[in-house]
This record gives structure tokens, C-alpha cells and sequence, in this order.
């Protein structure tokens, strides 16, 4: 019990401490509120050739933290990367600011504009970071840009059909679905020995981000046009699509419908789907995603 209180009190200099210790750097950049990028060198490049960069995009109220069991995984295993950099999106789970980015507009933009200035060769995102990843590769130019990663992404696919219907546990938080909410997104994590404590402090901190009215009115403010379908196969460099099979969050139906849409591009994609997984795969299966993520990127 005390070690759970712990972790229940953990403050943002808590999470930054972490990731310090981590080896990351903090950097803020412009624009209120501030987007922070934590940066980590792993190697310096000795020819004149562009360094490689992999960005982490964090999903829905997420803190950069998370990606931390596969980081550490992917530099033992000696990924072709000269440089981390995990992105900290303002007002998140543990975050000092509370403020957030107030539309899907605003936070598209801004973070299309991060992205490209920081000439990824690499792109991954996990659950809405995913989305978030997949929307940037499909409409932002990045000429680097050589694998995406998308982790379950969230996607906001079949938004406006009746198989789309799984967002309305996000647009429906205000009339007290969050219990409902949390219990989809932390179930996998929550069922494993090793993760139930740090699944209680994250379902407290995001139980708490997600009864914000300004998260609501940022919830609301995705509409027709925003979702994936029908720009997914813009995307125009090879993909690695992974998904836990028991992910009740994102549910695992769409898979399929991301494959599909992959395929039909024609460019060569890989998938990896993990039995008995839920919504946190880099997390709950940190070891398989590392090694088809290591995989998928050797050429680079």
C-alpha cells in the first residue's frame, strides 16, 4: 500500500526526473501552451549523412514516460537511430501545465509543424499519438521520413459510421463515462502483476485529466473530415502496424481495416498482432514490439 501511494503522488518532477535519469534532455519549444520534446543522443554521425531521427508521438493525455520500457529495449538492441526524441504534449497525465491544446485543429497543426522540423526518419505513435503519427505522415510533407510505427492507433476511422460507434465512450466522458473509459483503457495493463501499480497511478492522473471540461470541449472538436479513412493510403512510406488482439479500448476490428488500407497502397507494410494484449502493447509486450520494430527498420 505505501509503495502504491507513491506512485499515487507522483508529481510531473517526478516523471522528469525519470526521464533525466533516462539520459533525455528537456526542451521547450514556442507557442502557448509550450510543446517539450525530450531529446536523447545515442551516437554521433561521421559522415556527412543525415542524422537519423526517431520521434514518439504519446497518445490520448499521455506523458512521454510510457515509452520509456521500449526505449531502453530498442537501444540495447542497437536500433539504427542517432537520436530520440519523445514529444510532451501540453496538459497530460503528470504534466505541470495545465493547460491544453484547445482544438484537433490547433493540435494538428502544431504538432504537423513539430514534427516536420524535427525531420523524422522514423515515426511512431501509439493509441491517438498513433492517429496523430498517421495523420502527419499522410498530410504533411516529411521528406526524410523513411518507416512510421503505429501502435493500435486510435485512428477516429469510421467516425461517422455505425462501426464507429467506440468513439462515443470518448465523446460521451461529460455525461460520466469515465469509469467506463478507464476500465477499457487499463485492463490489460491492470491484469498483470508487474503493471498494476503503475496502472493505478496513471487510471488516478487520467481519471482526472479526462473529467476537465476543456478536454470535453477538445474531444468535440474532432468532426467529419478529421478521421483517416480515405487518407490512409497517402501515406507513402512502408508501415508497421501492431496491435494487442484483446485491446478493448481501440477495439481490434480495426486492424483489419487498417491493413486493408495499407495493403491496397501497394508499398510493402508489415503487421504484428499480439494474443491476449490489450491497448498498452509497447508497454504490456515491450520485449515483442522492440524486437518487430528493430526488424522492420534494418534497412534504414
Amino acid at each position: 500500500m505505501a509503495q502504491g501511494s507513491r506512485w499515487l503522488n507522483w508529481t510531473v518532477s517526478g516523471i522528469r526526473a525519470v526521464l533525466r535519469g533516462a539520459g533525455f534532455r528537456m526542451e521547450t519549444l514556442e507557442g502557448s501552451p509550450p510543446i517539450r520534446l525530450w531529446r536523447r543522443r545515442l551516437r554521433k554521425r561521421t559522415s556527412d549523412a543525415s542524422p537519423r531521427v526517431w520521434v514518439m508521438v504519446p497518445g490520448f493525455g499521455d506523458s512521454p514516460l510510457s515509452w520509456l520500457p521500449l526505449v531502453s529495449l530498442l537501444i540495447a538492441r542497437g536500433a539504427p537511430c542517432d537520436e530520440l526524441v519523445l514529444i510532451e504534449l501540453p496538459g497530460g497525465v503528470g504534466s505541470k501545465h495545465s493547460e491544453i491544446i484547445p482544438t484537433a485543429d490547433e493540435l494538428m497543426r502544431r504538432l504537423g509543424e513539430t514534427v516536420s522540423a524535427l525531420a523524422p526518419t522514423v515515426l511512431l505513435g501509439q493509441s491517438m499519438g498513433g492517429y496523430l503519427a498517421a495523420w502527419v505522415a499522410a498530410m504533411v510533407p516529411l521528406p526524410g521520413l523513411q518507416r512510421l510505427v503505429l501502435m493500435c492507433p486510435s485512428g477516429l476511422v469510421l467516425l461517422n459510421r455505425p462501426e464507429g460507434a467506440w468513439m462515443d465512450v470518448l465523446t460521451g466522458l461529460p455525461d460520466g463515462k469515465v469509469d467506463a473509459f478507464l476500465d477499457k483503457a487499463m485492463e490489460g495493463m491492470a491484469s498483470k502483476p508487474a503493471f498494476r501499480i503503475p496502472a493505478q497511478w496513471f487510471a488516478a492522473e487520467l481519471g482526472n485529466y479526462l473529467r476537465r471540461t476543456d478536454v470535453h470541449d477538445f474531444l468535440r472538436s474532432f468532426r467529419e473530415g478529421h478521421e483517416m479513412d480515405g487518407k490512409i493510403g497517402r501515406i507513402s512510406v512502408p508501415t508497421l502496424l501492431i496491435w494487442g488482439e484483446s485491446d478493448r479500448l481501440v477495439p481490434f476490428f480495426l486492424f483489419e481495416h487498417w491493413k486493408g488500407e495499407l495493403q491496397a497502397s501497394g508499398l510493402p507494410h508489415a503487421f504484428l498482432t499480439l494474443p491476449g494484449t490489450g491497448h498498452g502493447v509497447h508497454i504490456e509486450q515491450s520485449r515483442s514490439v522492440a524486437r518487430a520494430i528493430r526488424r522492420f527498420t534494418d534497412a534504414i
